[in-house]
This record gives structure tokens, sequence and C-alpha cells, in this order.
């Protein structure tokens, strides 16, 4: 995934409070992607980063 915004990304939780709303609008994806995956990393990417993920990849039944 890559987005155009250069800062880190940092999930973040959904607000119950007016004040925390602003804050809350972004990263809430990061936190399916932490929870589904092995691990996640981001790297600057031209004006922007991209985050990638490793996903554990269940061996198939004989």
């Amino acid at each position: 995934m890559r987005d155009s915004d250069s800062n880190p990304p940092v999930p973040s939780l959904l607000a119950l409070r007016e004040e925390e709303k602003v804050e809350a609008e972004h990263g809430r994806g990061l936190l399916i992607v932490e929870a589904l995956s092995g691990s996640w990393n981001s790297s600057p990417n031209g004006r922007g980063k991209t985050v990638s993920v490793e996903m554990p990849i269940a061996e198939a039944e004989p």
C-alpha cells in the first residue's frame, strides 16, 4: 500500500470523544493490517511512503 503522506504510519483506535476524532480519521486500517499480518513495516517512497506486510501462509493439507 502506498500514500503521499511522508509521516510514519501509526495505528490509531476509533475515538469516542469529539477532540480525538480528527486524529482517528487516519491509521485505522493499520489496526486491521496489524491484526492479520505477521508483521508490517514502512519505508519512504518518493514524496510519501510504502507500507509492506508479511502474511503467514497456511500449509496445504496432503
